[in-house]
């Protein structure tokens, strides 16, 4: 088979690709895969021989120009005559079937295009057939793995983190997804619940404890004027820190809060990875993705939030068995069997 394979588009989609396709390309040695991309590329993603790096260049985004990028690659992969080809963006410019990773951005023309539509669990998949009225047996709950990267770390290692971050204090950590609610209502919505929540839950207890929030995205600048007059401002960090810092200050957190369903259950499992009990949302897919190794709030209640953080901040044995829970839970999340997954997925798109 010739598989063709779009790089581009999100940080995210493209970490999804990578961890997954190292895998696939080297378990699968009689099959070519052609990696498509959008500017120079990064060498680390020729895993092996059968991979054959091309690179289209796009013009800037309007429709006529979407025609055009979309003729650039329906043009490749009749050139090197592929089989299936693998994107997050359908293209409905060819005959070629179609594996499409549909995670937030995806129309009911690209979902009906594709052959083998891949949802990130059994909750996405039951969304979309019941908002798009599509054939349960095209669509593939496929979860995503847990980067190897995030581990339990020492002590000492989280005293340094706590000092260098949150003044030397303990500290709640969420860490918010780019995803459909950047730069929406409902996502602000959810982060001032927060704000509310550790307002609550300060008064409550009178700790030094601070509330750390990484962004991968820019913060409106209504939250951060809102933030700006909050009573507990100087205890609450806004941090644009890189990918390779997240391990650290995720691992040294004393819990991790998981506030947005779906896009940012990753986050919740790379905690549990790192030995740190889960508070999170009862929407979506978290239930699902987390069972018991999570305490589950309704991020639209904010009194809720700061009930699970008082509840895991009062009761250490409660705190202890989730990180126990989570041990055994984020087994079940590893990127060979996001891997051997997602091939199946490309086997069926081909039949």
């Amino acid at each position: 088979m010739v598989i063709a394979v779009d790089i581009r588009f999100t940080e995210e989609y493209q970490n999804f690709i990578y961890e997954t396709f190292s895998r696939i390309t080297t378990q699968h040695l009689q099959h070519s895969f052609i990696f498509i991309f959008n500017k120079p590329y990064d060498l680390s993603f020729i895993f092996s021989d059968n991979v054959i790096p091309v690179v289209v260049q796009h013009t800037k985004i309007s429709l006529l120009s979407q025609l055009r990028n979309d003729h650039k690659t329906s043009s490749l992969l009749k050139k090197y005559k592929a089989d299936v080809f693998v994107t997050t963006q359908s293209l409905l410019r060819t005959n070629v079937p179609q594996c499409l990773i549909a995670w937030d951005k995806f129309t009911s023309k690209s979902l009906k295009k594709a052959q083998v539509i891949v949802t990130g669990s059994e909750f996405s998949k039951k969304e979309i057939i019941e908002n798009y009225k599509i054939d349960k047996n095209k669509i593939d709950a496929v979860y995503k793995g847990v980067d190897e990267i995030f581990q339990p770390i020492i002590f000492e290692e989280k005293e340094k983190i706590k000092e260098q971050y949150a003044d030397g204090n303990e500290y709640f950590f969420t860490c918010l997804p780019a995803g459909r609610f950047t730069g929406t209502i409902k996502r602000e919505n959810i982060l001032l619940n927060l704000l509310k929540a550790f307002s609550v839950f300060k008064k409550m207890q009178k700790s030094n404890m601070q509330l750390l929030i990484a962004s991968k995205t820019e913060i409106s600048k209504e939250f951060l004027e809102k933030l700006r007059l909050f009573k507990f401002k100087t205890e609450v960090k806004i941090l644009d820190v890189h990918k390779k810092e997240l391990p650290g200050i995720t691992g040294a957190a004393y819990a991790f809060v998981s506030l947005f369903a779906q896009e940012g259950y990753s986050h919740a499992l790379e905690a549990m990875r790192s030995n740190v009990s889960v508070i999170t949302s009862i929407a979506g897919c978290m239930p699902e993705i987390c069972s018991d190794a999570a305490l589950y709030f309704d991020h639209n209640d904010h009194k809720d939030i700061a009930d699970k953080m008082m509840l895991v901040y009062k009761d250490e044995k409660l705190r202890q068995q989730l990180i126990e829970n989570g041990k055994e839970q984020v087994k079940k999340y590893t990127w060979d069997k996001t891997a051997n997954s997602l091939w199946k997925s490309i086997e069926k798109a081909c039949r």
